[in-house]
């Protein structure tokens, strides 16, 4: 029997300015003006190694129990808040504490109510997960006890979604290169473009990674990168704005160099 070991890396960025004299003295507080977007130096040519102490103040190895109630096929999402760890293996979804204790299991594989064949996808909203299954288009409600709250039906693919800073839910559609936005009644309320020009084929080139991750939080920020560009967009309030700049200089693959705008000639 194979037994894996998942260590999760927490990390934070933090930006300090120190000060200090021989004598030990407070100094004035020297404010420094960063102007956005900020600029994110790479490793120089020939380096192919970025150390974490570049970014991370600390790291936190977190080995997860491991029982005949909480083994993993597989890794499909990882999720986490103040108090806990929830992981998707697509096929269920299970809670550990932060310190890597078991917890249970949300929901069960079924088709009845408060069941799910797949899960494509969950979020951890206040003490409540929403788990979103293909199978059934529809979220599935539970509190963090795993008690069953109630199923809302939403005739979308939610592959890639999450709530963002106005309590709205932002779903990336990579096929249209949009974002669309719906309030906490699944009402659509807005559309963001963020790619331009994309290719109608674009379905059928596509490689899905599952451990695409597309939204991300920072600072009461919702920010948005597709990998295929050197800028991480602030989208908050359904404005598409650069927060991040990647010195990638060369390293990004043009636009008309990608494949599936070439009609899939990959030569």
């Amino acid at each position: 029997m194979k037994i894996y070991c998942i260590s999760i890396l927490l990390f934070s960025v933090h930006l300090i300015a120190c000060t200090s004299n021989k004598t030990k003295q407070p100094e004035k507080t020297k404010v420094i003006k960063v102007e956005l977007p900020y600029h994110i130096n790479l490793p120089d040519k020939g380096v192919d190694t970025l150390k974490v102490s570049s970014f991370a103040n600390n790291i936190t190895y977190v080995p997860l129990e491991t029982n005949s109630k909480s083994f993993l096929n597989r890794i499909d999402r990882i999720k986490m808040n103040d108090s806990i760890i929830a992981i998707s293996d697509f096929t269920k979804l299970l809670l550990f504490k932060m310190d890597g204790t078991f917890i249970r299991q949300i929901g069960r594989t079924g088709g009845g109510p408060g069941e799910y064949k797949y899960i494509s996808n969950f979020l951890i909203k206040s003490d409540t997960i929403f788990i979103f299954t293909n199978a059934r288009r529809s979220f599935l409600k539970f509190n963090l006890d795993g008690k069953f709250i109630g199923e809302i039906d939403f005739m979308q693919n939610l592959g890639y979604f999450k709530w963002d800073t106005q309590d709205n839910l932002a779903l990336y559609d990579k096929l249209e290169g949009k974002v669309y936005f719906y309030d906490s009644d699944f009402n659509g309320i807005d559309t963001l473009l963020v790619e331009d020009n994309v290719s109608p084929n674009r379905h059928n080139f596509v490689t899905t990674n599952r451990f695409s991750i597309y939204f991300q939080e920072a600072k009461g920020k919702l920010l948005f990168s597709n990998y295929m560009s050197d800028t991480i967009w602030n989208i908050s309030n359904s404005k598409k704005e650069a927060e991040y700049v990647f010195n990638l200089k060369k390293k990004l693959l043009p636009e008309d160099l990608r494949f599936e705008y070439l009609n899939g000639d990959f030569k």
